[in-house]
């Protein structure tokens, strides 16, 4: 078993390193892809992309899927992998759910079929222990299930991005977890945006709020945290990019709370404001009115006083460091923990729990033999954090653009895991 482990290449997304726009808008290697190729080598059995590959966050689906072809195209002629397996992230999670369409409601009327639910979470897992019946790549409960007459999550819609017949490359899509055990370590890997409030919010809100109103497992199950999760997050990840001339406007508003600055959104939390105490028709001189505005200048005021001192996860190397962002990091793999008893259980394998966790959104890259990250999950039980980093280079002003690095995870069954840094 051979494989390479990278994420958050951002396909799409201006800053991208890896493939951008060049002469005629045809999409060419960036600056930082022969370092990738290096680094990768050749001939690996899969190319694990862990999250925000194509950024429909911040762009069209068509110029995403365009730089994103290019990308697959020129892997599969240098040769790096067989396969891909993909597990998305917040800016491509729209990905997850096409898949999910496609399996469980598009193919199964096409077969005279009625729809099911997503599963909303399916792990893949690699089992490399010598003791394992199971070498290959696997996905519990999947391999023998025949979908419009290919198996699995596999041979869907993303395949033949490269081309067909000989040119195809196979994808397999897990998410939010992948789980691989190794006769001396056991790695769950995932994206990271879990740990994050905003992707994490309503499924830490909604049991206060709607009580006993809202059935859900004690604790909470890895797949119930993702349903109830999903409308903010189906939202922020494609419904945004895809919203035309409204994407350029959010886009840089965004770009400049980043960088705390806030000249344009003090103007839009105006208007906002005399939309809402206009819109009542209310005279110059009701109270109403006045009510409303002062309502309005509250709320701005609680808005930038936010963004003043808003700390995102990217280009963030404390983040795991705070409390409230390692609570959320315990609970999350506690719940990864429970599927994974769940998948001993129902389907027979015999899976560790995991004692190192590679993620990528936050941008900050920590190496396989880095010891700088360490969470204590429980009494007596610490896990080692590594970051893949990411492939976009962070534009602190209009002109200058800095390039914080990427970790190639890799892993050979002689050899175990390792990671090389590109700067």
């Amino acid at each position: 078993m051979k494989l390479v482990i990278i994420s958050d290449t951002h396909f799409g997304n201006p800053d991208c390193t890896l493939f951008v726009h060049g002469r005629d808008n045809k999409p060419v290697p960036g600056m930082k892809y022969q370092q990738f190729l290096k680094k990768a080598g050749k001939k690996n059995d899969y190319l694990v992309l862990v999250g925000d590959i194509m950024d429909f966050a911040m762009s069209s689906y068509e110029e995403a899927y365009n730089i994103a072809r290019a990308f697959f195209i020129q892997i599969q002629k240098d040769k790096i992998a067989d396969q891909i397996i993909y597990i998305p992230g917040n800016h491509d999670e729209d990905i997850w759910h096409t898949v999910e369409q496609e399996v469980n409601i598009i193919g199964r009327i096409k077969e005279g079929k009625f729809p099911r639910k997503f599963k909303m979470s399916l792990p893949g897992i690699i089992d490399d222990r010598v003791s394992s019946k199971k070498k290959q790549f696997t996905l519990p409960g999947i391999e023998k299930r025949r979908i419009m007459g290919k198996i699995g999550y596999g041979g869907l819609f993303l395949d033949t991005i490269t081309g067909k017949g000989a040119k195809k490359t196979r994808f397999n899509f897990v998410y939010p977890n992948m789980y691989i055990a190794t006769d001396s370590d056991s790695v769950l890997i995932t994206h990271g945006h879990y740990f994050e409030t905003y992707w994490s919010l309503l499924s830490e809100w909604a049991p206060d709020i709607f009580g006993k109103d809202l059935p859900i497992s004690i604790p909470m199950a890895l797949r119930e945290m993702i349903s109830i999760n999903f409308p903010t997050n189906q939202l922020s990840c494609s419904g945004i990019g895809q919203a035309g001339t409204l994407t350029d406007a959010i886009r840089n508003t965004e770009i400049d709370i980043r960088h705390h600055h806030v000249k344009s959104l003090d103007r839009y939390l105006n208007n906002l404001a005399a939309k809402l105490a206009g819109d009542r028709n209310y005279s110059w001189y009701d109270p109403k009115r006045f009510i409303w505005v002062v309502v309005g200048w509250w709320v701005k005021k609680q808005i930038l006083g936010s963004v003043r001192t808003i700390e995102e996860a990217r280009y963030n190397r404390e983040f795991m460091q705070k409390p409230e962002v390692q609570d959320r990091f315990k609970r999350y793999y506690q719940r990864s923990c429970e599927e994974i008893k769940s998948l001993n259980k129902k389907y027979g394998y015999d899976l560790p729990l995991p004692s190192v966790v590679i993620f990528g959104h936050t941008h900050q890259p920590s190496a396989w033999n880095s010891d700088d990250m360490h969470i204590d999950v429980q009494e007596g039980r610490t896990i080692r954090l590594c970051n893949t980093g990411g492939w976009l280079a962070n534009a602190r002003d209009t002109s200058v653009k800095e390039f914080y690095g990427a970790e190639v995870f890799k892993y050979q069954t002689e050899n175990g895991f390792s990671s090389e840094t590109v700067m």
